[in-house]
């Protein structure tokens, strides 16, 4: 092996370079020259100009599905920063519709997660027969709860409830835990939250996309859920077929 230093122009260094990388053999190792020694270093700009523009085509290639070619037959030419400056700016505007797209398909596939959850929690209120905005409102005569508790609390906190004017409507159970609607006249706020505290009652939220019956709600989500499933189906194809406009595919 030997260590050589080449000394050559600056307008020559894109062509120099380019016969050295040709060459195979040649391996650069970066410089130790202080800035005294050497206070420019033309390299630096252009490998971080080269690693901003690769990163755009890289994500660019996988936003459209688009597998870069293994070999490229043109023989390669010496790339000068202005050509390196004019395509990436190129780039950064393709990037920046690719961008807009994927934000609309992230947009999209949050909605379809946020959707299909909410299509599980319902499964829990399937045996309520009443429209469930009720269970949302404030009501200045009514106070009505939704909550969860240990099943093994369940008979004295019903004695307890019954004692502080309360119902208490089991809909839904597993082996550890009982889900109850807890419904009395407004006013007796502090003693229900004490009987609450020592039952180790979890209060529970209901969406407030649950609106209606709980068919009526799931219909609507199933509805919803289907007509995402679309728009993602409908935005993907959109997507790969992008790179056949305006020779987008062969200018990459």
């Amino acid at each position: 092996m030997l260590r050589i230093e080449l000394s050559i122009l600056k307008e020559d260094a894109p062509q120099a370079s380019l016969l050295l990388a040709n060459f195979a053999s040649f391996d650069p190792e970066l410089s130790e020259a202080t800035p005294e020694q050497l206070p420019e270093l033309p390299g630096e700009d252009w490998h971080r100009a080269y690693s901003a523009t690769r990163a755009h085509l890289d994500k660019i290639l996988s936003h459209y599905a688009i597998r870069a070619p293994h070999r490229v037959e043109a023989p390669m030419q010496p790339v000068a920063p202005q050509q390196l400056d004019e395509i990436g700016i190129w780039l950064k505007s393709v990037w920046d519709i690719c961008s807009e797209e994927q934000e609309q398909l992230r947009h999209l596939r949050e909605e379809h997660r946020r959707t299909a959850q909410l299509l599980r929690a319902l499964d829990q209120f399937m045996d309520i027969s009443i429209d469930l905005s009720l269970l949302q409102k404030k009501s200045a005569l009514l106070d009505v709860r939704v909550g969860t508790l240990p099943r093994a609390n369940m008979p004295r906190f019903e004695e307890a409830v019954a004692l502080a004017s309360y119902v208490a409507i089991p809909f839904f159970s597993s082996e550890e835990q009982v889900h109850l609607i807890i419904a009395g006249a407004s006013g007796q706020e502090q003693v229900i939250a004490r009987v609450l505290h020592a039952a180790s009652w979890r209060a529970m939220d209901v969406p407030a996309e649950f609106h209606g019956r709980p068919d009526e709600v799931r219909r609507e989500l199933n509805e919803n859920l289907a007509l995402l499933e679309q728009q993602q189906i409908q935005a993907d194809a959109r997507r790969r077929a992008a790179p056949a406009q305006d020779n987008l595919r062969e200018d990459l």
